[in-house]
């Protein structure tokens, strides 16, 4: 999909890390890249409504989903990068997670080690896949720290 053409109808500008992700396959197909409670909506499908969850007063770009299903969103703020936002669908408001959509990968990474594994070992390893697969999204003190 044309990224260009994608910004265009959405109106905002498309993250430099999620455009990244899709250039490389990461969104979708073999080499989809996993990451803790965080199941991609490539680019084709981001201009689709909110998949039955009521229109805000805000733009809200839904990026991703929970496995419960509840839409991680970017909130087109006046200025500065794109806001990353949980939105439970059993709540009124959604919360803001993230400042950018690199903050959001990061803490996804965090969130999973702060308890998201079942063996410490498997913990270790996932980490360190993170650290080598998103060393071009993440900032560079933070991939040392992942």
């Amino acid at each position: 999909m044309d990224l260009d053409a994608l910004e265009r109808e959405l109106g905002i500008p498309l993250p430099r890390e999620y455009r990244e992700l899709a250039t490389r396959g990461r969104l979708d197909g073999p080499d989809y890249l996993w990451l803790f409670e965080a199941e991609w909506r490539t680019p084709r499908r981001l201009p689709m409504d909110g998949d039955g969850w009521p229109r805000t007063t805000e733009p809200l770009f839904q990026f991703a989903r929970t496995g419960g299903g509840d839409p991680w969103c970017w909130r087109a703020a006046s200025a500065g990068p794109l806001e990353v936002l949980e939105c439970p669908r059993d709540c009124e408001a959604g919360r803001r997670y993230a400042p950018d959509f690199s903050g959001f990968l990061f803490r996804r990474a965090l969130d999973f080690a702060s308890g998201g594994f079942d063996e410490v070992a498997e913990a270790r390893r996932q980490l360190r896949q993170w650290a080598a697969e998103l060393r071009i999204e993440l900032r560079p003190a933070w991939v040392e720290l992942v």
